[in-house]
């Protein structure tokens, strides 16, 4: 009868007891019932012995359990059921003790506060609650609460506070606290459950936002506003509304709109307004009279919305009444004049037209007879309509008709002629001449617009037939033009900002070495980005024929060393000797244009360069009298010639190349493999030299290297008469003792006025920006900067004429007071000769070009101010070495297929999967692993691709 599962725990109290180990004991079991059931029992069994202390039976008292086994089974199952709902919820739930102290938190809690479950069971309620809610919504401490009776009922209250979220924000949430007393009716704990309140609030301040918006619409609305409820009477009004019917507020919320409005409307109200009942439009417009409290009737013209509710029941109207009593005036002023338009119809003839409109929408209230054989539409198809309704007007003439119209409603032009064309529906494109004048009231406003058409297609067409050679010459020139323009504007001005800022970065004295030798090579990266772009555009400019020099007095040794020290680390990377070869008679200072000059001898190094992997580079300078000019050169004026010769010993030229080595875009086979370069150097160079009076030769052998040379007209200059350069020291503020300048950046582009900004205030200039030439003017009345940098290419105004106006506001202060006078400084990413002429004619003090160079703009400012700055005192950088690798930099010995995947790397420019194959390299290969990681470092793939391409030559 026993349970099996209980049968083991009976048996071994019994042989307990028959070893006399105990003489009482008690368990829980299961018997079987007669039904088959198990039945719960609770068993207490006793020894009863004899006399001599001999068991003779045993007595057992059974208890039925089932009642308390069913409540403990249930209590399990709500307690699972509650930890399930406790655990799940979407709501954030936590339980705190008397003291107040968090003893249990859902993960949904934890979530919307951000903390752990750990982090919360460390805080009391007080922790996290912001103070001021703590104050009022916990009037009594947790451990004050009264106990409770079974006969006192639970207390739940619902507010809303702030929990501090883990991040410092403070989180609104609807909190519902419950007490949780036990079987005595002691408070034990409380328990929250949190909602995320903040969209709901966010929501509930953006309704009020809005609700004060449209209140501060309608009571200051020009116009008349009023609401009425669907009996018609008027439930709110604005006082215009008041006002122009003569009523006070209170008189107009006693009437309904029936009562004021004229009898004939609203025999015509309810078909008038049907569509708008039925859903077919969203809001009406309509004329109706209203009655004044004098009597008069005003006519206003009303645009009628509907107003519903949430569930999208109509509830009331809302009206927006606009007096129209001076339009009506006008429009009988307008039929009055249409008289005289009929005397001059007819005498005029069928070439011609005369035509009346209204100025507001352009309906058309009269046309003379000649309109159908002109447009080729009947006059019936075009009356009380917008010219547009008919008439195809070509895209181009819908511009010219708007601009006219805008031109004629500013009450500055009485008189107005231009052309419009438009397609005839027989006769194709036909053009028309329209001469107009505003027809206008006595208080000076336009009530009309009265004029002549006359069809002028056939002169158009003679005229065009003239024109047309000429314009499609200068088709070619104006979108070179505009390439020029826009491109040089589009890719300067982005470049700008990284070369700036490399700069500005550069002169930091707290950058580690590391940091600077990735600054240096971002700078000469973007450098050679900018010599890319300088290709393509100064390839635009000669094709333009807009290429010019911009001679000046140089240091021509300078220069050549400059050069020198360019070049000569760049060489050394590549275990190549650079020299620099001067005649001793050079002349130090020479007439030239630096910038060009530098330009093509940097093209010629660089491709020497490129295709010399081993032996040397050298740049030759020499002094020729005029009989030791080269054959092939043009005679020049001057009696000696600066020779420049550029020789390597590098993969050298075919001969069948050297034929087209200077067109544009072409490539040596070498070249095509370097995987550099836009094949527009050669090019760009022989158009420069030819500029400055010379010719781009060129001789070459196969395998052994090539020789690049031209001599140009010497022009020597004295020392005295050097322009000014400025100080390649790193300035780091302005001198003790002098003034505090303003200066003003204005430059349409944030991250150039951002550049600026930062390079003025660390010297402690007082700055201020403006993005736009308006905004610039109004802080020159406002500031009076000392200098402005003055962007040229800017939308709307640009900066020549923003310049134009604060000149002429200047002249016109200093005529009044005596006023300084602001120094300005142009500044444009297009830098062409003819942009800085302009800028100088509209007022601009100096110009300096993008990329700005930051000593270069220092110097123009301290020439234009008289500011004196302090230098950063830096040890002259030591000579550059060329790095040694050793005798052992070749690939020869590694694995094929790691050198296929470092080609594959060099390739797709992949520095991660470069220095990754670096590091599978043995450790004893130092010469290689160093030369690798240099060349990684400084995005040297080509060289990369020639060191593999070198060892499939080599033998293994």
């Amino acid at each position: 009868m026993i349970h099996p599962e209980d049968l083991a725990q009976n048996q071994d109290s019994i042989r307990r007891i028959m070893r006399g180990e105990i003489n009482t004991f008690e368990y829980k079991k299961r018997d079987r019932h007669k039904n088959g059931d198990w039945i719960w029992t609770a068993i207490s069994i006793s020894v009863i012995r004899d006399a001599e202390g001999e068991m003779i039976g045993t007595l057992a008292v059974v208890i039925d359990i089932r009642d308390r086994k069913r409540a403990e089974a249930a209590l399990q199952a709500s307690e699972a059921r509650f930890r399930a709902i406790f655990e799940q919820a979407a709501a954030g739930i936590n339980q705190v003790d008397r003291s107040g102290r968090f003893i249990a938190v859902n993960q949904s809690c934890c979530d919307l506060l951000g903390y752990s479950r750990e982090e919360f069971l460390t805080f009391t309620f007080r922790d996290i609650t912001h103070p001021d809610d703590l104050v009022q919504n916990w009037p009594q401490a947790l451990d004050q609460s009264l106990p409770q009776s079974d006969a006192t009922p639970a207390i739940s209250r619902r507010y809303n506070k702030r929990y501090r979220h883990k991040n410092g924000e403070w989180i609104w949430t609807e909190v519902t606290l419950s007490e949780i007393h036990d079987e005595a009716g002691n408070l034990v704990s409380e328990l929250a459950v949190l909602i995320d309140i903040r969209d709901r609030l966010r929501a509930e301040a953006a309704l009020q936002a809005s609700e004060a918006r449209f209140r501060a619409i309608f009571e200051q609305a020009a116009v008349g506003i009023s609401q009425a409820d669907l009996s018609g009477r008027f439930i709110d009004t604005n006082q215009y509304f008041c006002d122009l019917l003569g009523y006070s507020k209170a008189e107009v919320l006693a009437l309904t709109f029936q009562e004021i409005t004229h009898p004939d409307d609203m025999a015509a109200h309810a078909e008038l307004i049907a569509p708008l009942f039925q859903g077919e439009v969203e809001s009406l417009t309509f004329e109706r009279r209203f009655q004044h409290r004098s009597g008069e009737w005003i006519p206003t013209e009303i645009t009628l919305s509907l107003i519903r509710d949430e569930q999208g029941e109509l509830i009331s109207n809302l009206a927006v009444v606009v007096d129209i009593r001076d339009r009506k005036k006008f429009e009988q002023a307008l039929q009055a004049s249409q008289a005289k338009f009929q005397r001059l119809v007819d005498d005029i003839g069928g070439n011609f037209i005369i035509f009346s409109q209204l100025p507001k929408d352009h309906i058309l209230t009269y046309v003379s007879d000649g309109f159908t054989p002109i447009f080729g539409i009947e006059k019936s198809e075009i009356l009380n309509k917008p010219w547009s309704d008919r008439i195809p007007w070509l895209p181009e003439s819908v511009e010219v008709g708007l601009a006219a119209d805008a031109e004629i409603h500013t009450g500055e032009m009485e008189y107005q002629q231009f052309e419009m064309s438009f397609m005839h529906p027989s006769k194709g494109v036909r053009t028309i001449l329209i001469s107009q004048h505003p027809v206008k009231d006595i208080a000076r406003t336009i009530i009309a617009i009265e004029g002549i058409v006359e069809d002028i297609s056939d002169r158009k067409q003679a005229e065009q037939d003239l024109r047309q050679a000429k314009e499609a010459a200068e088709v070619a020139n104006q979108a070179k033009s505009a390439f020029l323009t826009n491109m040089s504007h589009e890719l300067r001005t982005p470049l700008n900002v990284i070369l700036g800022f490399a700069q500005l970065l550069r002169s930091d004295p707290f950058l580690q070495p590391q940091q600077r030798d990735y600054i240096r090579i971002m700078h000469r990266s973007g450098d050679h980005l900018l010599h890319l772009i300088n290709d393509i555009l100064d390839l635009s400019k000669i094709e333009a024929d807009r290429i010019t020099l911009d001679e000046t007095n140089i240091d021509l040794l300078e220069l050549l060393h400059d050069l020198q020290g360019m070049f000569y680390e760049r060489a050394a990377e590549k275990e190549l000797q650079f020299a620099l070869e001067l005649a001793p008679n050079l002349p130090q200072y020479v007439i030239a244009d630096p910038n060009k000059l530098r330009q093509v001898l940097i093209n010629l190094l660089s491709n020497a360069l490129k295709f010399t992997t081993e032996g040397s580079i050298t740049l030759r300078v020499t002094l020729l009298e005029a009989e030791d000019t080269a054959v092939d050169e043009p005679a020049q004026d001057s009696t000696h010639s600066l020779q420049f010769e550029v020789e390597d010993t590098g993969v050298g030229i075919a001969e069948s190349e050297l034929e087209t080595i200077f067109d544009a875009f072409t490539q040596t086979r070498a070249g095509r493999t370097a995987l550099e370069g836009t094949g527009l150097g050669l090019t760009i160079s022989r158009s420069i030299v030819a500029l400055m009076g010379g010719k781009l030769s060129v001789a070459s052998t196969l395998g052994q290297g090539s020789r690049f040379w031209f001599s140009v007209p010497l022009r020597s200059a004295g020392a005295t008469d050097r322009a000014t350069t400025f100080s390649q020291r790193t300035v780091v503020g302005l001198a003790p003792g002098q003034p505090t300048y303003r200066v003003l950046v204005v430059d349409d582009q944030a991250d150039n006025r951002q550049l600026l900004v930062d390079m003025l205030t660390q010297l402690g200039l007082e700055v201020q920006t403006a993005a736009n030439g308006l905004e610039a003017i109004a802080r020159w009345e406002t500031w009076r900067p000392h200098l402005i940098w003055m962007d040229i290419q800017m939308p709307e105004m640009d900066g020549c004429e923003t310049t134009r106006r604060i000149r002429t506001r200047e002249q016109a202060r200093r005529m009044a007071e005596d006023a300084h006078n602001t120094r300005i400084i142009a500044l444009t990413a297009q830098a062409a000769r003819d942009d800085r002429l302009r800028a100088i004619a509209a007022g601009c003090d100096d110009f300096v070009s993008k990329p700005v160079q930051i000593n270069l703009a220092l110097s123009r400012m301290a020439e234009l101010l008289g500011l004196r700055y302090r230098y950063q005192d830096l040890e002259a950088p030591p000579a550059p070495v060329a790095p040694s690798f050793g005798d052992n930099v070749s690939l020869r010995g590694m694995p094929a297929d790691w050198v296929a995947a470092l080609y594959q790397a060099a390739l797709y420019c992949d520095d991660k999967e470069a220095s990754r194959l670096v590091e599978e390299i043995p450790p004893e290969r130092t010469a290689l692993i160093n030369r690798l990681k240099l060349l990684i470092r400084d995005y040297r793939f080509e060289a990369i691709v020639h060191l593999v391409q070198q060892s499939e030559t080599e033998p293994n």
